[in-house]
């Protein structure tokens, strides 16, 4: 019994030493990043970093956090201001970081040829960054709750508060992937165009995974082969591949619906199409073929961010 409890003294000793060297490694090696990345041309202000959270964790207060990021394909960067972060990671994984945040929050973010100017105020987030050994962010992952969103500017993103939003983000070299689902999203009126007049304020869910190839370039390409979407009366998922130029975004849309009838008795109704359009599209929609579970398989067309069902104009794209 006298030898265990030595061998557990000595152990103690030995992860006591370990946690507060790695401690001391964690803040000057925060510190290191922060600098490589103001090396690159990122703008970064923060509180000291000051590391608790003996034995199990390495826990920082961050406190008002703002990041500006390097212009990027002619545009200048993204920017956020945080006004409360905590920064934390497991002892024994030290390159995964989370951020945990909530309360007020400013953004710029480019959205295209666009920029949303928005605050935002968060119940609470979840911020995971897993970052390479030699530096760099190698994911990204955003678990939130309760985020209402109030445009500071004329160019304003379409959602204007959302119950739940789970975010994965990973990049590899010229590669991206996109992981989300969000629900009960309440958006800005107008923002989403005819659309928005016929779908209604309020999306139940959406979830997807995207590609994007050629990522942080001027002209990326998207790509998903699984997305659903419960907006509305529209109950529909499928799959999309569409480029970006100059003059917006095109490509095809490769929808699934539930219920394509009562879709185009909406939009007929809210006067995104006329009466003489839909009777067209009821034909061209009912002899196209369904899927096993009774969803009608409908194809889109997207030219310059223009949305066409045939020769049926059906809006643009809000992005």
């Amino acid at each position: 019994m006298k030898k265990l409890i030595i061998t557990l003294v000595i152990a103690l000793l030995i992860y006591c030493g370990y946690w507060f060297a790695a401690s001391r490694v964690v803040a000057s090696g925060a510190a290191s990043k922060i600098e490589a990345y103001r090396a690159q041309g990122y703008v970064i202000n923060h509180s000291a970093v000051d590391v608790t959270g003996f034995p199990l964790r390495f826990d920082a207060e961050l406190g008002p956090v703002s990041i500006t990021a390097p212009a990027m394909s002619g545009q200048d960067g993204a920017r956020a201001t945080l006004e409360k972060a905590d920064v934390s990671a497991a002892a024994y994984m030290p390159l995964a970081w989370t951020v945990t945040h909530s309360g007020p929050g400013s953004f710029d973010i480019p959205a295209g040829t666009r920029r949303w100017l928005f605050d935002s105020v968060t119940d609470a987030a979840d911020i995971t960054i897993k970052a390479g050994a030699s530096g760099g962010i190698k994911a990204l992952k955003i678990d939130a709750r309760g985020v209402a969103i109030t445009a500071t500017g004329s160019d304003v993103p379409p959602v204007k508060s959302l119950t739940m939003l789970d975010y994965d983000f990973t990049h590899k070299n010229a590669g991206a992937v996109y992981k989300v689902t969000a629900g009960d999203i309440t958006l800005l009126p107008g923002a989403m165009g005819q659309a928005g007049r016929a779908l209604g304020e309020t999306v139940e869910n959406i979830s997807g995974i995207m590609s994007v190839s050629d990522y942080g370039t001027a002209a990326p390409t998207y790509q998903s082969d699984n997305f659903s979407l419960i907006w509305g009366p529209a109950d529909m998922g499928g799959a999309f591949n569409l480029a970006r130029s100059d003059a917006g975004l095109s490509g095809t849309v490769s929808l699934n619906v539930a219920n394509e009838q009562t879709l185009i008795s909406e939009l007929t109704r809210k006067g995104v199409i006329s009466s003489g359009e839909a009777m067209i599209a009821g034909l061209m929609i009912g002899g196209l073929p369904k899927t096993e579970d009774g969803r009608r398989q409908i194809k889109l067309s997207v030219r310059d961010s223009a949305l066409s069902l045939g020769p049926i104009k059906l809006g643009r794209l809000p992005f």
